[in-house]
């Protein structure tokens, strides 16, 4: 039987090099569903995660999408949709609207878009929110062009019926998931070494919380650890000047930005991962921590805990708070028993509740649904 075809849209373009949540979500779908339909690719000109989808044996054309000759752009798309005879194509990012609708006047053909940020959050400042409020009002008048929405959180699914006036069946909250990892991985975390390690695997941006993270280490001196810092962005020089006020210099590392195996390998010999953001979606970060059974740390905004249970996989902290954040952080410092406990659980619940395979069902089930 002839498999139907997808094809995926990835539109972020090359602003600071390497792979996002959002192309590890687009990725992982890939592989785990080819068996099922014949995917094809459209990106806007990421060369590492077109190199990676071309090693795998995916087609991938390349449409660049400005704001200012979107149409165009747009009727590429569609003759690309009509050459390899397109079933369902999938967008990837909320900015992705106006591609859908244009594409929608162009072709006739099923379209699905994943929302993986939240669309108001209260923590995040007032002029954020009214660029929010800007996609609110064009998910109103445009949003009907999209067929049915993924999103990864509860939480989120919830929202956008509210604030986008969708049907709830429209919605699909379909949580983000990963493999468990490889028992030679596994066993690294399962080490106690004689200075712990504290992981952070994030992009630089000021809403991720890094500058609350270095106050708090900034009071856990008089304990033994060093902090990794696995990323890259526009914070980069603040957080280093931080660090070097606050005294943390010898403590703390900046890697920049290092391959998705790299930084694998170092969660896995990691005592913790601290994600301390004001904003999150569900972020693969920590989702990958408890595939490799190392407890988590991070906040109590948006989508989080539906994926760490206060107490059981990791600790919550309110956002912003120091203090707070320190206390957590010197909790599972201070006993490795629980530590390692909330690791144990955080894998069981990879396999039980947020894996790859449980997200690609759930998907191929959409798609299925928009086939009829």
């Amino acid at each position: 039987m002839k498999k139907p075809k997808l094809l995926y849209v990835s539109s972020h373009g090359n602003i600071l090099g390497g792979i996002g949540g959002a192309e590890v979500y687009l990725m992982d779908l890939a592989l785990h569903l080819k068996r099922e339909f014949d995917i094809q690719f459209v990106d806007a000109g990421k060369e590492v995660l077109e190199d990676k989808l071309k090693q795998h044996g995916f087609q991938v054309d390349t449409i660049a999408f400005p704001l200012l000759n979107l149409r165009k752009s747009v009727r590429k798309l569609a003759t690309l949709c009509r050459e390899f005879q397109i079933n369902i194509v999938h967008f990837n990012n909320r900015h992705d609207l106006l591609i859908a609708y244009f594409l929608s006047k162009e072709i006739n053909i099923p379209i699905v878009l994943t929302m993986h940020t939240t669309i108001i959050c209260g923590n995040i400042g007032m002029m954020a929110n009214v660029r929010n409020l800007v996609y609110v009002g064009l998910y109103r008048l445009f949003g009907h062009c999209i067929n049915q929405y993924i999103t990864i959180t509860k939480y989120n699914a919830d929202l956008m019926s509210r604030w986008f006036g969708l049907k709830p069946e429209r919605v699909s909250a379909i949580h983000n998931g990963v493999t468990a990892q490889a028992p030679n991985r596994l066993s690294l975390s399962c080490s106690d070494p004689a200075e712990p390690v504290i992981a952070v695997v994030s992009h630089l941006h000021p809403l991720k919380g890094i500058d609350v993270l270095l106050r708090a280490l900034a009071l856990l001196k008089e304990y033994p650890w060093t902090c990794l810092i696995m990323g890259e962005g526009l914070e980069h020089g603040r957080l280093l000047e931080l660090s070097k006020l606050l005294g943390l210099q010898n403590r703390v590392i900046f890697t920049g930005f290092i391959s998705r195996e790299k930084v694998l390998d170092h969660v896995a010999k990691s005592s913790m991962v601290v994600l301390p953001s004001w904003f999150e979606g569900f972020p693969y970060s920590l989702l990958e921590a408890m595939s490799l059974a190392i407890p988590v740390i991070t906040t109590k905004v948006q989508g989080l805990p539906e994926m760490i249970l206060d107490g059981k996989n990791g600790l919550l902290v309110r956002p912003g708070r120091p203090v707070e954040l320190a206390d957590a952080i010197r909790k599972l410092l201070s006993d490795r028993n629980l530590a390692r406990e909330m690791g144990r659980e955080g894998f069981r619940l990879v396999e039980m509740q947020f894996s790859l395979e449980k997200m690609g069902s759930e998907t191929a089930g959409v798609y299925r649904k928009l086939l009829g």
